[in-house]
């Protein structure tokens, strides 16, 4: 049996204690719209504290040739210096309809759904890019399926199943 302060601890970042830009987002909420250019600005906040802010400038008004400018400063006091970034945006067309956006990696050159600006870091990236792992990547498998139980079961209920029993060591969740 594992002893004390064993298990998965350390490794990398992860994308959720990042800053992340998602251009759908941006579209969805209506802080830009195609055929214009518009200027805004985020705010990320940790609890009910303001963590951080950025100004962006996304240039969609001739197809084919649209981008998002992101400018930040990074840094503090005499040591801040200003970053201005630029990615480039796409969009497809789903089989139903609508456009699904997507900015262009400035390190990989891909097409991706979201930068992150990880703690510490300069520059946002996609999430490949940045080095992030995921939050779920940290945890033992034994871990993720007892997280899981708990929906699993409020999606059970009132269909003849009152609780799913907790896994025991060496079992398989059902797959739901």
């Amino acid at each position: 049996m594992a002893g004390y302060g064993s298990g998965r601890h350390g490794g990398r970042l992860t994308a959720d204690a990042s800053l992340r830009i998602d251009p759908g987002w941006v579209m969805r909420t209506k802080r830009a719209h195609e055929g214009s250019t518009t200027s805004g600005s985020l705010h990320w906040s940790c609890g009910d504290r303001p963590s951080d802010s950025i100004r962006y400038t996304a240039h969609i008004s001739e197809p084919g040739s649209e981008w998002l400018e992101l400018r930040f400063t990074r840094g503090s006091g005499e040591d801040a210096e200003q970053v201005l970034q630029q990615s480039h945006l796409c969009h497809t067309v789903p089989h139903y309809g609508g456009k699904r956006w997507w900015m262009m990696c400035l390190y990989r050159h891909v097409r991706v759904g979201k930068l992150y600006l990880p703690p510490g870091g300069d520059r946002f990236a996609s999430r490949v890019g940045c080095r992030l792992g995921y939050q779920s990547q940290r945890c033992s498998a034994r871990k993720a399926i007892r997280a899981a139980v708990p929906f699993a079961t409020q999606a059970w209920r009132g269909r003849g199943v009152e609780a799913i029993p907790a896994p025991t060591e060496g079992t398989v969740a059902p797959n739901l």
